[in-house]
């Protein structure tokens, strides 16, 4: 009777219901028992083994040797869920910008500028940023924005018409017109000006 093999095995399944492990399948003869390294055996079903780990299952019957059997490890990898990854338009500042951006996952990188917070900072204007989120090996998602041409502040100089001074005695008088933003400021002594 020791003779013979009291337990069949299957080889490692991948699990229908619980991702990233693995399923054997096994039958035992009248009176044999089973432990298991991994996972939990229970009516002809050994579950819950983790993808990568091989299992170790051991078989007692009354009046024979324990046997251990080795089975090879299952390769039932977990799928990639690529996380969500949005970026702003870049803000300009000074001779660098910036770029506000969301992620679904905690690990994200960038390859100029610094990460801090959700923004990416000090990005030198002319150099394009690729963001990299990750949420696993292999399980990425990039995006990129380019960099703006220049972030020089445009001026635009205020519309001011000046008059002919007017001579008041030992003084003079200056009229002015401001039209739009801007304001006036007058250098050196004077007596008045009016707008």
């Amino acid at each position: 009777m020791c003779e013979n093999p009291a337990i069949t095995l299957s080889g490692p399944v991948c699990s229908t219901s619980a991702v990233g492990t693995y399923v054997v399948n096994y039958t035992l003869v009248s009176g044999a028992t089973i432990q298991v390294s991994s996972g939990t055996a229970l009516n002809g079903v050994v579950s819950g083994v983790a993808s990568g780990v091989p299992l170790s299952v051991t078989v007692s019957l009354a009046g024979c040797a324990d046997k251990v059997i080795l089975v090879p490890a299952g390769s039932c990898a977990v799928p990639c869920q690529k996380p969500t990854l949005t970026l702003a338009s870049p803000v300009c500042n000074g001779s660098t910008y910036s770029v506000i951006f969301y992620s679904s996952v905690a690990t994200v990188t960038a390859n100029a500028g610094q990460v801090v917070g959700n923004s990416i900072t000090g990005i030198p204007v002319g150099t394009a940023v690729s963001v990299t989120a990750t949420a696993g090996a292999g399980c990425v998602e990039v995006q990129t924005v380019a960099s703006p041409a220049s972030c020089t502040v445009s001026c635009t100089l205020p519309d001011l018409s000046v008059g002919q001074p007017i001579c008041n005695g030992n003084t003079y008088s200056v009229s002015y017109s401001l039209n739009g933003p801007g304001s006036v400021s007058v250098v050196g002594e004077r007596s008045w000006v009016t707008r």
